[in-house]
């Protein structure tokens, strides 16, 4: 028999069982291989709650259905304090993000602008500790891009004795896809899925070296999720570490896994309908990609990125062209699969032997696609869309923004044609623009841009 450090039991069972039942705890990961396996939500007593009084910290990770699980527990808020679980939010929000950039002392997103308010940080946590009889829930996926030293503060100042770390997790071949889109939507990359996608894989460590420079890498700081548990474990214990694999097949199980570790009734926290954070068509990614190249290529475009980088570019399109119902959506190529697997194997080996708790089956984890999946490259035609729909799109996209946000251009400095105006000198300032591209780059990364 196990104890936590805080002495509360914890069984462990043999290798060949599916679930631990003794005391309504799932085993923690490594103690016997297959432990712990819960396909399954139907019996809410194999999910012990974190225990009252605690503060459940939800730091996702990204991509994991953390917007739709905010969603349900703001929407619950009130069910929940009926239940004596206070949800702590930012003022405004329905969840804490703005108060993990606050702590990070990072801006609102993105890698520009004033960093957020510290008392927006200091808010969240007097709210959190105005309730020390209660359980407390707080959600934001931003938490999982904070530094060691950034993760010690936060622990510090809610309290060591009182925090339970949750983490949800999801196969990486269904996160890929995702966050790229994300990167082309926010306007922070262009770059084709295939060219994206084989960088990422090139170095899959949570640090690259930038020059003399180590810096957090952009995807897999957040996705390296054995390197995120460890650090969190570090200020935490593994033992306050709970990670839940997310059932694709059934997404409820989400809400359901919460409601037991919130210690609430069944059907406390129900599906609510998010239009942020959405999937995009491959219509819309191909629309994505061109708007991106205007935003580099054009004057206008670069005073739009220096206004706001991230402008919500994915709802303009989808103010000009509403009708996106081509379900068609992106999966990882066979060529990525051998590489991808390799790299989720070891993720998960690390996770069994961490010593968290898991809810779920790690194996989930190691899912690749079947097929080929949609053509990344371009090829001219989409769906009944041509290139000149796609560029008249586009320029439609880029007047928009410009006009939210008040963005002048030089005159007759459209999309079309904006690339045959490129002068001769500008070919050989390519490798001036590189450069200083690069260099940007390394700053952003150095900010931790997520």
């Amino acid at each position: 028999m196990l104890f936590r450090s805080d002495g509360r039991q914890r069984t462990s069972c043999g290798g060949g069982q599916l679930h631990c039942r003794s005391q309504g705890v799932v085993c923690a990961a490594g103690e016997a291989h297959g432990c712990s396996i819960l396909d399954r939500m139907t019996d809410r007593e194999t999910i012990a709650p974190i225990p009252a009084h605690s503060i459940m910290l939800h730091i996702g990770a990204h991509k994991t259905g953390t917007t739709s699980l905010q969603a349900a527990l703001f929407a619950a808020r009130a069910r929940l304090q009926d239940q004596g679980v206070f949800n702590v939010v930012d003022e405004g929000r329905e969840d804490a993000n703005l108060a993990a950039r606050s702590v990070q002392r990072l801006p609102a997103s993105g890698s520009t602008g004033a960093p957020v308010d510290f008392n927006v940080w200091k808010r969240l946590v007097r709210s959190a500790n105005d309730h020390p009889d209660s359980r407390i829930s707080i959600s934001a996926e931003s938490f999982a891009v904070s530094e060691s030293a950034i993760i010690s503060t936060i622990v510090e100042e809610l309290g060591h004795e009182r925090i339970e770390v949750v983490i949800t997790l999801r196969p990486l071949a269904k996160i890929l896809p995702s966050q790229w889109q994300q990167d082309l939507h926010g306007a922070w990359s262009n770059a084709a899925f295939d060219v994206w996608l084989r960088e990422t894989l090139e170095h899959p460590q949570p640090h690259r070296k930038i020059g003399p420079l180590s810096v957090p890498h952009q995807f897999w700081f957040r996705h390296r999720h054995d390197a995120l548990v460890a650090r969190w474990a570090e200020a935490v214990g593994s033992d306050r570490i709970t990670l839940v694999v997310v059932d694709e097949q059934r997404k409820v199980s989400l809400f359901e896994t919460f409601e037991r570790l919130l210690d609430v009734e069944s059907g406390t926290l129900q599906s609510v309908e998010v239009t942020r954070n959405q999937s995009m068509t491959r219509v819309e990614m191909q629309i994505m990609q061109r708007y991106g190249e205007l935003l580099e290529s054009t004057e206008v475009g670069r005073r739009i990125v220096e206004k706001s980088r991230y402008h919500k570019a994915l709802r303009i399109l989808r103010k000009i062209r509403p009708d996106n119902q081509n379900d068609e959506r992106l999966v990882v190529p066979p060529w990525s699969r051998t590489k991808l697997q390799e790299i989720q194997h070891e993720i998960v080996a690390n996770l069994q032997s961490s010593g968290a708790r898991v809810i779920g089956s790690l194996e989930r984890l190691n899912w690749l696609p079947e097929g080929n999946g949609l053509e990344a490259e371009r090829s001219g035609h989409f769906d009944g869309l041509t290139a000149l729909d796609v560029e008249a799109i586009a320029e439609r996209m880029l007047k928009n923004a410009a006009r939210r946000l008040e963005v002048g251009g030089s005159s007759g400095d459209t999309a079309v044609g904006s690339r045959r105006r490129r002068s001769v000198g500008s070919v050989f300032a390519k490798p001036r623009e590189t450069a200083l591209r690069a260099l940007r780059l390394g700053l952003r990364y150095i900010r931790i841009r997520f």
